[in-house]
């Protein structure tokens, strides 16, 4: 069996694992938030349950 095909299968075992979806969701949204947040990040964000999405723009104070 190749390393691969090893990954692939703890993988899928590790899936059905109650919270194992929500968990790889989580890790998911955090590392696009660190590495490339868009508007798709906040929209998804904003959906998710017993959660209060606020935006705020303010002007630039003056320097």
């Amino acid at each position: 069996m190749t390393g691969r095909s090893d990954r692939q299968q703890i993988r899928s075992r590790r899936m059905t694992e109650a919270g194992a979806e929500e968990a790889y969701e989580a890790a998911r949204i955090a590392f696009e938030l660190g590495r490339s947040p868009t508007i798709q990040v906040p929209k998804r964000l904003a959906k998710a349950p017993d959660v209060e999405s606020m935006v705020r723009l303010a002007p630039h104070t003056a320097a």
